[in-house]
């Protein structure tokens, strides 16, 4: 099974009104979405059948906010709110 490509990455309406809202007051921004989200990504491993996290289904960290990185049917990452899964 192919890998998702953590550069085609969609985003909810939920992680783009928080990315539009942290960059307006100055605190966050798309770059620091893609730097966290590669650094999780790279820590994960490529596949796992055990239930725990991997490359197609994991959380990180944006700025205290938890949001969740799954693979989507266009072979890269949809990040999204907790509430939006």
């Amino acid at each position: 099974m192919k890998l998702p490509n953590p550069h085609n990455l969609v985003m909810t309406n939920g992680v783009k009104e928080l990315i539009k809202i942290g960059n307006h007051i100055g605190f966050l921004d798309v770059t620091e979405l893609n730097r966290n989200l590669m650094a999780k990504y790279d820590e994960m491993p490529d596949k796992v059948n055990n239930g725990r996290n991997d490359k197609f289904f994991f959380s990180f960290d944006l700025k205290g906010v938890k949001v969740w990185a799954v693979a989507n049917e266009v072979d890269g990452l949809t990040v999204m709110l907790p509430e939006e899964y």
